[in-house]
């Protein structure tokens, strides 16, 4: 079987391309202490699925606000893909991300068995590529600063 398909796929929404790449520049100095990277972001209109390197939900953001909804049903699930339904015989499915004008899905685990999430139609994917400089010659921040105190709760 050949990558080229018989049937063209659906063109991505507004001429938006498939994946977008955003060059993320980090400086710091050791020890550092790395935290949960936001390797993909999936937009849709009102939501953002920031995933990580294992293809995990790790956060969900407003767009515009850019803050954290809360505890979201997706944090945790497995990003498989995306998937448009043209009728019900022809299907466009895309992995590993999904493509602007597609539905992403997402994939729950249970004891039992499987739950495939479906988001509303997709409006950019953003690759995050990750550039981080080390600079050994300054001075090494003290364990405050790296890693602050937990206050009590209530206190």
């Amino acid at each position: 079987m050949s990558d080229s398909a018989n049937t063209p796929a659906p063109p991505p929404a507004a001429k938006t391309p498939a994946v977008e790449i955003e060059l993320v520049h980090e400086h710091r100095v050791p020890p550092t202490v790395d935290r949960g990277w936001r390797m993909l972001e999936v937009w849709t209109q009102n939501t953002v699925y920031g995933i990580d390197a294992n293809m995990r939900c790790i956060e969900v953001l407003d767009p515009k606000t850019r803050k954290p909804i809360g505890e979201h049903v997706l944090i945790g699930a497995r990003l498989v893909g995306g998937q448009h339904i043209e009728n019900e015989r022809v299907s466009h499915l895309s992995h590993p991300f999904p493509r602007p004008g597609t539905e992403a899905v997402f994939e729950q685990t249970s004891k039992a068995d499987a739950i495939f999430s479906h988001t509303s139609p997709v409006t950019r994917v953003v690759l995050r590529l990750r550039h981080l400089t080390i600079d050994a010659g300054s001075p090494a921040p003290s364990w405050d600063e790296i890693a602050p105190p937990i206050s009590p709760k209530g206190g």
